[in-house]
């Protein structure tokens, strides 16, 4: 978009310190690193010296079907993140309005799909814990909380 003139601040929109580019977004930026290794994909680094699209194609010959839809679900809500940090200019609050709107998102996309049950996991049990309890959450985190139940 930089090139296009279409924004002045360059820099990366989820971890801002070096300036966007593609390789950056989905190899370099620090966040993204810890998707990979939260999602035990941490692999799919080792191969940074390759171009983008040599990138890609070396992961999906290296990982199985299952990984290959986790690392495809990945990159698309990096991308998904990106575009929403800078077209919506909306900063999460903490770690966990981020877990709680994760988790609201999941289950929209059930609810959109009529899938007749949506399993949520997170990284925050007091999340998890919230969504499961049938007391109204009077947090700071309560209204995405109330959506998800």
């Amino acid at each position: 978009m930089q090139h296009r003139t279409l924004v002045t601040d360059t820099s990366c929109p989820r971890c801002g310190k070096r300036a966007e580019a593609i390789d950056h977004l989905f190899r370099e930026c620090l966040v993204t690193v810890e998707v990979w290794s939260t999602l035990l994909l941490q692999n799919v680094l080792i191969a940074c010296n390759r171009d983008f699209e040599q990138w890609l194609t070396w992961v999906f010959e290296q990982l199985n079907t299952h990984e290959c839809r986790i690392f495809s679900c990945a990159l698309w809500a990096i991308w998904g993140d990106r575009n929403s940090r800078i077209h919506n200019k909306k900063e999460v609050t903490s770690a966990f309005a981020a877990e709680a709107l994760a988790c609201r998102r999941a289950v929209r996309i059930g609810m959109e799909n009529t899938w007749p049950e949506v399993i949520v996991e997170g990284d925050s049990y007091a999340v998890i814990k919230k969504c499961n309890s049938k007391e109204q959450d009077k947090s700071m985190i309560g209204a995405y909380i109330s959506d998800i139940q």
